[in-house]
């Protein structure tokens, strides 16, 4: 089958795709379509470096965040360690206080002791006042 003005009728279509054949084109054509290729790799290169940036970016963010992270992290094990100090020293200090407490009920219990035998020396004495009298 013959198409009439094979040539134009490509030339045309080509050139609304924008993938005109270098054999149909003239030589401003050639100029403008090699400019134009240079112009879509500059772009593309400049694309690519813009997501390489845009990674190197991320790729900082998440270290950053691993950094606060791991600070958090070390405070909490710092802030385990202070409150492990802190129970041990008031197990300590509860230890003492029961020892104090026991000290503190024997010497009464002593006390008692001691006045329960003054009391009795008092009434021994006082009946041998009375005897002498």
């Amino acid at each position: 089958m013959e198409i009439p003005n094979k040539d134009e009728f490509i030339d045309r279509v080509s050139r609304a795709l924008g993938t005109q054949d270098p054999q149909y084109m003239t030589d401003d054509e050639k100029r403008a379509a090699q400019q134009q290729a240079k112009l879509n790799e500059f772009v593309q290169a400049l694309q690519f470096k813009q997501q390489i940036a845009e990674i190197q970016n991320k790729d900082a963010d998440t270290a950053n965040k691993q950094v606060s992270a791991n600070k958090s992290q070390a405070s909490a094990d710092g802030q385990k360690y202070s409150d492990g100090l802190t129970m041990a020293q008031t197990g300590q200090i509860m230890q003492q206080m029961e020892l104090t407490q026991q000290t503190i009920t024997q010497q009464g219990a002593q006390i008692q002791q001691l006045q329960q035998l003054i009391i009795q020396l008092v009434n021994n004495g006082a009946k041998k006042e009375l005897k002498q009298w």
